[in-house]
């Protein structure tokens, strides 16, 4: 016969087990759990490699995507495991034997089923509490798929597009192909903008059709540019001489520096141009960006001045850049002396006239001032510092 204090304990044990059955209740659900019955709490289930109570599962969202179970749980002191009967697409089974074979994974399209089996050793899923988006019965969260996944995984977007790979839902498998055209899986066929719209040698950013960026160069011609360009002088220089406005003489042209270097004297002068398609910016005058030319001086004068001498004179004319030339005055020059002064030639004394040989020659010292034209002279000159006409008749021109 037991003793009254084995009884007690006995006793005392199920008040205690009650106690906590109905303080988890309190804690758990707000809705009376059905009686006889039990809350997802006090069910236990393996899922995913994990033993958990139905309620936590369903809560760390094990049953939000493709899930399988891994056999009985076992037995547990308070609760049910493999007891719980429920009816999934018709069919009476264990809640654990629905979760190993896929069959509640499958189930997203629901159902209006309830357990017909015999459930004397258990409950069946009417007699379990759940909290899934909502109070209710286990059979009604079945009944309304919540336990169901209805999506393959994983998703085509996870693979590149025309990639052929595995998907699995609840234990069944199938092939599918990539659909993801984007980041690593995007193929680069085309960029832009076009470089033919960005003036020739200008950086810019280009974009392909994957979303990924280079820097380009434009290759567009015509565009507006500044040509800057070296004139050479020399050589002869010691020295750098100072700044001379002759040097970049057009309008369009800007002064930029000087510098001596080997005897030679080198200007930057600048200038508005358009790149063209070799690449180089092009002035308005037709000289490239970065060229060298040995003089930048162009002849713009000249002297002495042609109206300055006779017409019909040759005489040497000398360019504001140094360059010697030969043309003729222009002067309409008049007679302003004749033939005056009779002096002997060729030792022949110094008597007016005379005749040496059997001919008369006379000189005649022209002024400084005038143009030295001898007519009908046998020789000229100059003698002692001044020019001198042997001659028949002379006539100076001024």
């Amino acid at each position: 016969m037991k003793s009254w204090f084995y009884l007690f304990n006995k006793k005392m044990s199920l008040f205690l087990m009650s106690l906590f059955l109905i303080s988890g209740f309190v804690f758990a659900y707000s809705q009376a759990i059905p009686n006889p019955g039990h809350g997802a709490d006090s069910v236990f289930i393996s899922i995913n490699g994990n033993k958990v109570d139905l309620q936590t599962a369903i809560n760390n969202g094990m049953f939000s995507g493709d899930y399988a179970g891994n056999g009985n749980y076992g037995s547990v002191d308070l609760g049910h495991s493999d007891n719980v009967f429920v009816n999934v697409g018709g069919v009476n089974k264990n809640l654990q034997s629905v979760i190993d074979d896929g069959s509640l994974c499958s189930s997203g399209n629901g159902g209006s089923g309830q357990y017909s089996g015999d459930n004397n050793k258990g409950h069946d899923a009417s007699k379990i509490w759940v909290n899934f988006n909502g109070e209710k019965t286990l059979q009604q969260a079945i009944n309304e798929g919540l336990f169901g996944n209805n999506v393959w995984s994983p998703a085509t977007n996870t693979k590149c597009s025309g990639q052929a790979f595995t998907q699995s839902k609840c234990g069944a498998t199938q092939t599918a192909y990539g659909t993801d055209t984007t980041g690593a899986c995007c193929t680069v066929s085309s960029w832009g903008p076009d470089p033919n719209t960005v003036c020739y040698g200008q950086w810019f950013t280009q974009t392909s059709n994957c979303g990924t960026t280079k820097s380009v160069q434009g290759t567009k011609t015509g565009c507006n540019c500044i040509a800057t360009y070296t004139a050479k002088f020399g050589p002869g220089y010691t020295s750098t001489p100072a700044k001379s406005y002759d040097w970049c003489i057009v309008g369009t042209q800007q002064y930029v520096t000087h510098w001596v270097s080997g005897g030679y004297l080198y200007v930057n002068c600048s200038e508005s141009g358009v790149m063209k398609s070799d690449g180089f910016c092009w002035s308005l005058l037709g000289i490239r960006d970065g060229s060298e030319s040995f003089t930048a001086c162009v002849d713009s004068s000249w002297s002495p001045a042609s109206s300055t001498k006779c017409a019909g004179t040759w005489f040497e004319q000398t360019s504001n850049c140094g360059t010697i030339q030969g043309v003729q005055g222009t002067k309409d020059c008049v007679d302003i002396y004749g033939a005056i002064g009779m002096y002997s030639y060729n030792g022949c004394g110094a008597v007016a006239p005379d005749s040496c040989n059997g001919d008369t020659w006379n000189w005649y010292t022209c002024a400084a001032t005038d143009n030295k034209v001898c007519t009908d002279s046998k020789e000229s000159g100059w003698v002692n510092g001044d020019w001198h006409c042997y001659y028949r008749s002379v006539t100076c021109k001024g």
